[in-house]
Order: C-alpha cells, then structure tokens, then sequence
C-alpha cells in the first residue's frame, strides 16, 4: 500500500485543482485511513466492556475478592477520562499521525502485559497503560477526520468512526465470554496484539503526515487541571471501594472522601480562574446543557454499574458459565445497534424529550421489575431486562446528545464533545465503583468473608439480597435521569450560533 500525500483537507485552496481532485474522490479512496480510524475506536470501546464477562473467572483464578477485581475496569476507565483533553493537546503537538501510531503501541504492549498478568496488582497496572493508549487512540481518530478526509466524506468518515465505537462497546461481553470459554481470560487482551501490529503497519503508509500545530499565544494547556480532576476521582473510587473494608466512618475513608471534595473544590476554583480552561464552567450556566449533562451522568453510571455487576448474578445466582453469560448480554447490544441510529434520526422529528424520557423510564421500569425476579430460578427475566436496557439506550443516547449539541454555541462544539466525554467516562468508573460498594456492603458478613464473588461462602441465597438493593438504586437513577432529560429539553431554543446540524451518533455507545 502506498504512502498517502498531500496536504491535509483543510488546507486545500477553495476553486484550486487539488480541491476538485478532492471532490471527486470517494471513500475507497481512503480505505487505509478508514481502517485506521475504525479500528482504533472499536480497539478502545472494545476493551472497556470486553473484560466484564470474564470478571468472575478472573476473580477465581487470580483470588481476588470483588471489590479488588473491580480495579481492572475502573482503572482503564479512570485512565481514559483523564487523559482524553491531555492526549489532544499532545496530538496538536507532535502530529495526529505520530499519536495515532504511538497510540496503537501503547494499547498493544498495554494488551501484551495484560495477558502475561499473573497477579492482580500486575493486572491492574498493565490495564492503566492500555487505558492511556486506548485514550489516544479515541483523541485521535475522531480528530483525523475533519483534518485528512474532504468535507463531502466526513459525514460518512464520522457515521463510521461512531458505529466502531458503538460496535466495539456491544460486541464486548459476548465475544469475552467466548473467548473464555474457547480458550482462557488471558487471550481476551492477548487478540489485540496482531490487530495492533497490522494497524500500526497499514498505518504507516496510509495516515498522510500532518504539521504539528504551533502553540498559540496565552493558549497554554490546563495540566494543573488534569491533575486536580485525576486526584478527585482517585479518591472518591478508592474510597467507594474499600469503604466496607475500612469501615465507612474510618479514618481512611472520611480521609479519602475528604481529599476528593478538596481537589474536587480546587478543580472547580481552577476551571473559574484559567485563561484555557478544560471545562468551561459558564456552560453549566445553561439549564439546557445541565440537566442533559445530569441526565447521561445518572444514566451512564447505572449502565456502567449493571455491565460490571450482571456478570456476577448470571454465575452466581443463575449458574451460567462465561459463553452462555456473553450471549445474555448479547440481548442488550443487537437492541441498542437497531435502535440508536433511529432514535437518532427521529429526535429531529419528534423532539428530544419524548425519546430521552421514554428510554430513561423504560429503563427504570425494567430495573424494578428485574429487582422483584433475581430469586427466580430461570434466566428469562434477565433475557427481557437485558432487551429492555437495549432498547431505552437506544433511544436516549443519541437524542440526548443532539440535544446537548444543538443547545452550545457553534464554536465550541470540539471543546464541549470532550467535556462530555471526559464527565461521561468519569461517570462510568464512578457507576462501576458505586455498585460494587452497595453489592459488597449488603452482603451478609459470612458472605463477605469468603474467598471472592466466586467463592464457596457466596450463594444465591447470601447474594440475592445484595443484587436487589444495588439494582433498586439503579432503577432510582434511571429514575432521576428521566427527570432530568424532562427539564432539560423543556429549555428547547438554541442560543445565538448553536450548531443546528443533527448529531446522530452517540456520546457514548
């Protein structure tokens, strides 16, 4: 494959040749691009929800209890949301083809320690460097779009990069069950590796290069920001995940909590003070864009909580090896992938409000109804909940993020979609860390002390209690999200300059 030339789309001279030469071109035209964008986004989503299935296995094997094996996703996830703003920064100074290439090296090396990992504290460890290269590989390809494809294309290059995202997200659970199953845990991060290598080959000669662009004048980066917001969120997982070990008023924990709301607050002081912000706090001024923003916070932290958790009552309470707990899942991801593209071209004609609130209480609904069935011996009334989240997220995610974009100035839609999917990541380790600590909290001591979620002192007697209380405050935040998405799209009218084009795809799968 030859190396792509010429300048980067946006640099082209209206009326000149190479702009009609650019015209005419067609997606093919650019498969080596589209493979690197597309492949890079399913990568990062992908291994975000790959490993939940195997959860339990990882659990047994390593003997670790639930609240430690947690930390393999929480800290993929904590990595991503803290690093996606720094990671751009570093893309628009050594280049968006260099970050994409190095990004494709971290996550593959991350992949390679992951699956040599024979101890959790080597696990956890191994999964902070794929979180960072799995961050630069997201940065990155959303941002090579609008910058190598011509402006005809983008639309399409963008419809591609947000169906990767979503597919690697929903295929996930149901390809790490079967991986698990066929062979072992280990390999669900060992397959990344020849996917990387051919990723970083193609990617060599089909990225064109591009100029790193010169830092602006009184531009400089917020990187006191990002080292408040990394401490604030550390704290508050760490405290969420070891507050039953330590006693929720111990020392530690009232510590910890502590420490987050003081980064937390020096964050906040910080956004207000800076000349280039990485949240421009003004934004949340606008009820519209707050009430949206509360509303994917309250949704995406019970999805993040229920995509760790399930896992565990499909093998703890229903007895389900890995594959057929995949499949399970399945029910949830071939829903959301029918249903969020229409939900997405519907809003335009329905409104926003109708689909968001619709989605959010059906999600609700269906959590309630799944609390009231844990304890019976059939797995039916898991298959329909997991149908029923499908479908409600499909019809919030993309209506609510058309929202929020159609409520923001034009100008700073970039800044704002990275705002949203910082907070959005944020949430998720958040959600995961909450239902872990109101599941292990609710277990009965003897339950507790036993040796992991897979142990011999767990059964579904201990733990049916436990899975209801924590799946009932899941249904509360479905709640709540119904409420917000309510207020939020009762503040309909777009300011001055907001973008007014459709934004279909989701903020996050």
């Amino acid at each position: 494959m030859s190396e792509a030339k010429g300048p980067p789309c946006d640099t082209i001279p209206p009326g000149s040749a190479a702009e009609q030469a650019t015209r005419s071109s067609t997606l093919s035209d650019h498969r080596g691009l589209v493979f690197s964008i597309a492949v890079a986004v399913f990568m990062a989503y992908l291994d975000g929800t790959i490993v939940n299935i195997s959860l339990p296995t990882i659990s047994r094997d390593l003997g670790v209890d639930c609240g430690t094996v947690s930390w393999v996703v929480l800290i993929y996830l904590l990595m991503q949301s803290s690093t996606l703003m720094l990671c751009g920064k570093i893309a628009d100074r050594i280049g968006l083809r260099t970050m994409l290439l190095w990004g494709y090296g971290v996550f593959t090396f991350g992949s390679v320690l992951c699956g040599l990992s024979g101890t959790i504290v080597l696990l956890v460890l191994s999964r902070l460097l794929q979180g960072i290269g799995g961050s630069m590989l997201i940065v990155t390809a959303f941002a090579l779009v609008p910058r190598f494809f011509p402006a005809h294309l983008t639309g399409v290059a963008f419809g591609i990069v947000t169906t990767s995202a979503a597919l690697g997200t929903t295929v996930g659970a149901p390809l790490g069950g079967l991986i698990t199953t066929v062979a072992s845990w280990p390999w669900i991060f060992l397959i990344n590796v020849p996917i990387g290598v051919l990723a970083i080959a193609i990617g060599r000669s089909a990225i064109p290069h591009d100029e790193p662009k010169p830092e602006e004048p009184g531009t400089s980066f917020d990187y006191a920001g990002v080292v408040l917001s990394f401490a604030a969120i550390s704290c508050l997982l760490y405290a969420f995940n070891t507050g039953r070990e330590w006693g929720w008023t111990s020392p530690v924990i009232v510590g910890f909590l502590s420490a987050s709301a003081i980064f937390l607050t020096g964050f906040a002081v910080r956004e207000a003070t800076c000349r280039t912000p990485l949240v421009r706090l003004a934004l949340f001024a606008n009820p519209a864009f707050l009430f949206a923003i509360l509303a994917a916070v309250c949704g995406y932290a019970y999805l993040a909580g229920n995509t760790f958790l399930i896992p565990f009552y499909l093998e703890l309470v229903q007895k389900l090896p890995s594959g057929k707990s995949g499949l399970v899942m399945l029910c949830y991801s071939v829903p959301l992938m029918i249903v969020g593209p229409l939900a997405g071209r519907l809003s335009h004609q329905v409104g926003p409000r109708v689909l968001c609130c619709s989605g959010m209480g059906l999600a609700a609904v269906a959590c309630f109804a799944f609390t009231a069935t844990l304890a019976l011996p059939t797995v039916v009334p898991a298959l329909f909940t997991m149908i029923a989240f499908g479908l409600a997220f499909g019809l919030f995610n993309s209506p609510n993020n058309n929202h929020i974009m159609r409520v923001v100035p034009r100008d700073s839609q970039g800044t704002i979609f990275g705002t949203v999917q910082t907070i959005v990541r944020s949430t998720m380790a958040v959600g995961t860390c909450l239902f872990e600590a109101l599941f292990s909290q609710w277990l009965p001591e003897s339950a507790a002390t036993g040796s992991g979620p897979s142990g011999l002192a767990l059964t579904p007697e201990s733990t049916v209690p436990a899975f209801a209380v924590t799946f009932a405050v899941g249904g509360a935040l479905c709640v709540a999200a119904t409420i917000a998405s309510f207020i939020a799209t009762g503040f309909s009218a777009a300011p001055a300059g907001a973008a007014r084009q459709p934004a279909d795809g989701p903020a996050e799968p």
